[in-house]
C-alpha cells in the first residue's frame, strides 16, 4: 500500500498571493472606475494615486511566486493548453455575458479579440504568464548553470531594466 505525502503549504507565500489578489482588485477599481484621471474628486484622486503606487508591485509578486513554484516544477504542454482554454472560455463568456444583457453593443473587433484572446493579446497577463511559463525550462538551465556571483549580477540587470528604468523613464 503506498502512502502519499500531502504537500506542505507555505502560509507566508498564501498570504502575499491574497494581499496581491487585493492589490489588483484596487488596481482595476480605481483604473476602470476612473478614479485616476477625474481631478473633481480632489482628496480622494490623492488617495486613489497612492493606492496606486502602492500596489503597482502586484504584478511583480505574482511573477517572483510563479518563478519560485515553477523553478522545480515540470513542463507541460497540457498545462499551457489548459491556461490557453479557460481563458478563452471566460473570455467568450463574459463576453456573450455583455451581449445578451445589453451592456456592450456587438462589434465584430471586440468579437474577435474575445474568440482569439491569446492571439490579439487582450489579457497581456496572461501572454506574459504564458511565455514564462513556456520559456521555464530554459531559464531553469540558465539558473541552476550560474554561480552565485553570476546570478547576483543577472538579478541586478534584470531590477534595473525591469523595475527601476521603467519607474524613472517617461513612458
Amino acid at each position: 500500500m503506498e502512502i502519499k505525502t500531502k504537500k506542505q503549504r507555505n502560509i507566508g507565500l498564501d498570504l502575499l498571493r491574497i494581499i496581491a489578489m487585493l492589490m489588483i482588485v484596487t488596481l482595476h477599481y480605481l483604473g476602470n472606475g476612473q478614479f485616476l484621471l477625474n481631478e473633481e474628486n480632489g482628496n480622494f484622486s490623492i488617495i486613489a494615486n497612492i493606492l496606486e503606487s502602492l500596489s503597482i508591485v502586484a504584478v511583480n509578486c505574482f511573477v517572483l511566486i510563479s518563478g519560485y513554484f515553477l523553478v522545480n516544477s515540470k513542463f507541460s504542454w497540457k498545462k499551457v493548453a489548459k491556461l490557453w482554454g479557460e481563458t478563452l472560455f471566460y473570455s467568450i463568456s463574459i463576453y456573450l455575458l455583455l451581449i445578451i444583457t445589453g451592456t456592450h453593443e456587438f462589434s465584430l473587433k471586440e468579437a474577435v479579440k474575445s474568440f482569439l484572446p491569446i492571439i490579439t493579446r487582450e489579457y497581456w497577463f496572461v501572454n506574459v504568464y504564458l511565455l514564462m511559463y513556456i520559456l521555464s525550462p530554459f531559464l531553469n538551465v540558465l539558473i541552476n548553470h550560474l554561480n552565485k556571483k553570476e546570478l547576483k549580477k543577472l538579478i541586478i540587470i534584470l531590477l534595473f531594466a525591469f523595475c527601476i528604468m521603467p519607474s524613472c523613464l517617461p513612458a
